[in-house]
């Protein structure tokens, strides 16, 4: 299952070691990603749950326990935070004649800059449009 945003969803299963080493090195110089002090967004558990949904209803594979599991350890950002930020960004772009068509990543991203945190995503193409976004992509991508 490949999905776009955020690093509960953008790590192919080839890049998990790689992405396990970097957060050991993120916590080594104080940018800790340690399962109890991160967060996802709100909409990140949407998109998870789709995804496990789909996998269920497509493919008979319940992954409703993983994910819960998952989410146990996590903090779940709010996006109400966001949501004046959000809607600035939505008309700004719209106006730059750069329209954002995902109101997910919107959301995402938004909270991310209302709550100073780095978001970290494989999509790193549509979330740079996003001002005063700070960007970090964990995934190496191998051939």
């Amino acid at each position: 299952m490949k999905m776009r945003n955020n690093y509960s969803k953008t790590v192919p299963r080839r890049t998990e070691p790689f992405v396990r080493r970097k957060c050991l090195e993120q916590s080594k110089i104080g940018c800790t990603f340690v399962a109890h002090l991160s967060y996802i967004s709100e909409i990140t558990v949407l998109e998870l749950k789709m995804g496990a949904e789909l996998s269920m209803q497509r493919d008979g594979i319940n992954r409703s326990q993983q994910l819960e599991q998952f989410l146990a350890d996590i903090n779940i950002l709010p996006i109400y935070s966001a949501i004046d930020i959000a809607a600035s960004e939505k008309i700004r772009l719209r106006l730059a004649g750069t329209p954002c068509d995902d109101n997910f990543d919107l959301l995402i991203a938004c909270s991310a800059i209302a709550n100073g945190m780095v978001c970290v995503t494989d999509n790193t193409k549509d979330f740079h449009r996003f001002q005063n976004i700070q960007l970090e992509n964990w995934v190496v991508r191998t051939t």
